[in-house]
């Protein structure tokens, strides 16, 4: 049986502050944000979780951008990310934008079966 990794993060979350930061060489942009946990399935027992997420400069690869990530005040996200020495790391390839804020109905039963 696989072992679950105890640092990894599961949830669903609204924005609830987002303050735009002076991008470090090679980003375009970074944003500290504070997420509102709204549900939890692996992690993220706090009510609120804050992180600092970013867009980076392309850099000519075929990879480049696929660890960008932006987000908007109000938004509800299904965030997947895990614990580094800095803080909660959202995945931006695993984590989805939800525009109705609804979890859809096959995603749900399956976080609810991987409990």
């Amino acid at each position: 049986m696989k072992q679950r990794d105890s640092l990894q993060v599961v949830i669903l979350a609204r924005v609830v502050v987002v303050e735009n930061l002076p991008p470090r060489p090679q980003m375009l942009s970074e944003q500290k944000v504070e997420f509102e946990v709204l549900r939890s399935w692996r992690g993220g027992n706090q009510s609120t979780i804050v992180t600092t997420i970013g867009v980076g400069e392309p850099s000519g690869i075929s990879c480049s951008g696929i660890g960008n990530f932006h987000v908007k005040l109000r938004q509800t996200w299904l965030l997947v990310g895990g614990y580094d020495n800095t803080g909660f790391r959202p995945s931006a390839l695993k984590s989805k934008l939800l525009p109705d804020g609804v979890l859809p109905a096959e995603t749900l039963k399956l976080l609810e079966s991987s409990k």
